[in-house]
């Protein structure tokens, strides 16, 4: 399973650093913010900044927009 999270953590920090757009779907408490600061990680580690930003339950484009900007502050 270590082997797999490495794999997937490796994978994520290269599709970033390349721009490009990925989603990371699954049901709820399955992983995926851990395997996120686990890239989060890898990205500050070298040097890069890195924005969280929450969309659960967002419910209209102002709900989202409220959520980037402290983000982006």
């Amino acid at each position: 399973m270590q082997l797999v999270g490495r794999l997937l953590v490796g994978e994520l920090v290269a599709r970033v650093t390349g721009r490009r757009l990925t989603a990371l779907p699954g049901p709820r408490r399955f992983g995926q913010t851990s395997l996120l600061r686990r890239v989060a990680a890898e990205l500050t580690d070298g040097g890069a900044g890195v924005i969280w930003v929450a969309l659960y339950e967002a419910t209209s484009p102002a709900d989202i927009d409220s959520r980037f900007e402290p983000g982006l502050a």
